[in-house]
């Protein structure tokens, strides 16, 4: 087995790797915005309530 995979450079080098990814992803993620308008929870259940109803049957 190659003594590479048992470093610990290649242990630091992934996770600074994760830390580099994440920073980026968190940073896209955070530049998005949506054009829709909030959900009212309420309806939201009433919603799933009804569809659930239609698919089990009102019980």
């Amino acid at each position: 087995m190659n003594k590479l995979y048992n470093t610990g450079y290649n242990k630091v080098r992934s996770f600074q790797a994760v830390q580099e990814f994440t920073v980026v992803a968190r940073q896209l993620l955070d530049s998005l915005v949506t054009q829709a308008e909030p959900r009212n929870r309420e309806v939201e259940i009433a919603r799933a309530r009804t569809r659930a109803a239609k698919r089990f049957g009102e019980s």
